[in-house]
């Protein structure tokens, strides 16, 4: 078992950059039991994207997970996030 939260928050990260999405963004795990939910609330003075939630979700790697990301004014997408050991 393995937290997937800092992989997560650099794979959403490059996604919102990719995707040149405003803050905030809602992301949200798809699928998973626990529902995940956090917020990408903006940059900090280094640049670096801040995060609603900072706690673990551990899980066995590897996995894929279904990422829904949902921004005001457009319609909500997912990404597939290969997360590896």
């Amino acid at each position: 078992m393995k937290d997937i939260v800092p992989a997560l928050k650099k794979f959403c990260a490059d996604t919102i950059e990719r995707e040149k999405l405003p803050p905030p963004v809602k992301i949200e795990l798809i699928g998973i039991n626990p529902f995940y939910e956090m917020q990408a609330t903006g940059k900090d003075a280094g640049e670096a994207w801040l995060f609603s939630r900072g706690d673990s979700v551990m899980m066995t790697l590897p996995q894929t997970l279904t990422v829904q990301f949902t921004v005001a004014g457009r319609r909500p997408f997912t990404r597939e996030c290969r997360l590896t050991g």
